[in-house]
């Protein structure tokens, strides 16, 4: 029975002392976690983020008309001329050429933004888009993009 006891002791002891040695391994395993999240860039031109939502504005002489906006949980259609739109695409906020075209007969100036959530700072910002990039964002997934030089306030494109 002493022996037993004399084990369990030593156990415990065993287990720290492999913790301690391993202690910078762990610390690689975190670090390496880290960069593989998709929250970690070489280069600073090129920002990561959390996508929360997608919103389409209308432009027009009497205002700005909200059309739609795009989130994880939910998509809402404000304007409701365009709600047939989107059923022919799936109603997952993508945007094919016949509702771009109704958009741009409707409005003389078409906003596709992009709400992201950055890694860097837990910041949000809104960025201007293509209807091209847009559909290829999706809200609640990360996204890896390069901002315009010029303005900073434009995805000019899409790293992968």
């Amino acid at each position: 029975m002493a022996g037993l006891n004399k084990e369990v002791g030593i156990m415990p002891k065993i287990v720290m002392s492999y913790i301690k040695k391993k202690s910078g391994l762990i610390a690689f395993i975190a670090v390496a976690l880290f960069l593989l999240s998709g929250c970690s860039s070489s280069d600073d031109s090129i920002k990561t983020g959390t996508v929360v939502s997608k919103r389409i504005v209308g432009v027009a002489s009497d205002g700005e008309h909200e059309i739609l906006m795009h989130r994880p949980d939910n998509l809402i259609v404000f304007e409701e001329k365009y709600k047939d739109y989107l059923h022919d695409t799936g109603g997952e906020g993508y945007i094919d050429q016949p509702m771009a075209a109704a958009l741009r007969e409707d409005f003389p100036d078409v906003r596709y933004i992009v709400d992201v959530n950055l890694c860097e700072g837990n910041e949000n910002r809104s960025y201007y888009t293509s209807r091209v990039i847009f559909n290829q964002l999706l809200p609640g997934e990360m996204a890896k993009f390069e901002p315009d030089e010029e303005t900073n306030q434009n995805i000019a494109r899409l790293i992968e």
